[in-house]
């Protein structure tokens, strides 16, 4: 695509707004990896961590990055985008599974010219938006996550660099509740079905930053890559479209654009974004844990399937020192917190261990990682599956060593009660 056609901005309604290409001057995206906010930690790309946990359902999928970014020129400028999660009321192949979803993480893509410690970017998620109005004609969102001094930025200042990152709500009072449809119900109108998506960066000293365009254009058939419509390849959002929103409170910027339009062969107007949730989830933790090295608690976690026809289900265990082995096993009973090494015994009756060993993430990376999460997948044609079958409740623990933790030299996480289906 040249370059005269990437700077021809089609606009939906006045005024005209800038546009910003990275074509030979950027290079494409670089994966950051995780960040956990409860924790302020990093699990890195390629590194087993907590991002297996995250989730672990795909909400809403819209990923095929561009090489454009949408530049906001002042802090308090709000680029907004809209989607659709869909209800039980959706048609065909996206029918929803519920009328709201909580949504524990997102995954995103910037631009910046600032460095990571001047990186300080709101995220804004509302239930119900109108699409291309302004922010104040809307309800208000049901997340506004600011973020500041911990996102990655730029290496020189004033050199556009662009990051994806994803963020995990799990741990904080941030993981939010998402209207399906945007009330519950489909109305087969963007105006009552879409949910909306701001980003606005509070520091462009170096320069504009801004999000990157996502989507296919023209556009692919919408909704895959999520829970609801598993179609393989890049997918496009759900219910969104070739505009978004700059809000400008002084309002001279204000206005519905895209970036040429796909009669243009201009790339998508939409942002990339994936949403994090899990629509049927199943386990119930018990039995607080002791503090272990990190001066944190290590609590288990399950992922996947309740239903083991499934063969889909991922054990982990978070917060704990890096670079440790340890043993996940199962009980047909529960204690409440016997005295076990520097740990506690949650699980009794007839107990398995699941083999291999499992090894905590962290103790690497840039900064090092002063905590790492264990995880297995569960292997249903090993020896220990004959107890995992429909009908049955287990308990889960993770064991652990933990040789600066106390004197025993080992710990342990909490317990998880599990029902299979």
């Amino acid at each position: 695509m040249s370059i005269p056609a990437l700077l021809a901005l089609a606009l939906l309604g006045p005024p005209s707004l800038p546009l910003q290409t990275d074509q030979g001057s950027v290079a494409p995206p670089q994966d950051a990896g995780t960040f956990h906010v409860a924790t302020g930690t990093w699990t890195r790309p390629g590194r087993q961590g907590r991002r297996l946990a995250l989730g672990p359902d795909v909400l809403y999928c819209n990923l095929n990055a561009s090489a454009v970014f949408q530049p906001l020129d002042a802090p308090d400028w709000v680029a907004v985008d809209t989607g659709r999660v869909p209800s039980s009321t959706s048609p065909t192949p996206n029918v929803g599974l519920a009328d709201s979803y909580t949504v524990n993480g997102f995954e995103v893509a910037y631009c910046t010219r600032e460095v990571s410690a001047n990186v300080d970017v709101s995220f804004r998620f509302f239930d119900s938006y109108r699409p291309c109005t302004p922010l104040s004609q809307n309800p208000a969102p049901v997340l506004d996550l600011r973020l500041s001094g911990v996102l990655p930025g730029s290496g020189f200042a004033g050199v556009a660099r662009c990051w994806i990152v994803t963020i995990d709500l799990e741990g904080t009072t941030d993981p939010f509740s998402l209207a399906a449809d945007a009330d519950g119900v489909f109305d087969d109108d963007p105006a009552l079905d879409s949910f909306g998506f701001g980003i606005q960066f509070h520091d462009v000293t170096n320069g504009p930053s801004g999000p990157l365009s996502s989507g296919q254009c023209p556009p692919a058939p919408k909704g895959g890559g999520t829970v609801f419509n598993n179609t393989a390849g890049p997918c496009t959002g759900l219910g969104t479209s070739d505009a978004f929103y700059i809000d400008d409170p002084s309002g001279v910027a204000s206005g519905c654009t895209n970036f040429g339009g796909c009669a243009q062969q201009s790339p998508f107007g939409s942002f990339f974004l994936r949403l994090h949730g899990d629509v049927a989830p199943f386990g119930t933790n018990y039995c607080t844990a002791n503090p272990n090295s990190t001066g944190a608690p290590s609590q288990i976690l399950i992922a996947g399937s309740s239903n083991p026809a499934d063969q889909d289900v991922t054990l982990s265990a978070e917060d704990l020192p890096p670079s440790i082995p340890g043993l996940f096993f199962f009980g047909t009973g529960q204690l409440s917190g016997i005295p076990f090494g520097d740990g506690l015994r949650c699980v009794g009756g007839t107990t398995t261990r699941i083999q291999p060993p499992a090894f905590s993430g962290g103790g690497m990376g840039d900064p090092p990682q002063s905590q790492g999460t264990a995880a297995r997948q569960l292997d249903f044609n090993a020896p220990y599956a004959s107890a995992l079958v429909s009908g049955t409740t287990l308990n889960f623990q993770f064991w652990y060593r933990d040789p600066m933790g106390g004197p025993a030299g080992f710990n342990t996480s909490d317990g998880i009660e599990v029902s299979f289906q």
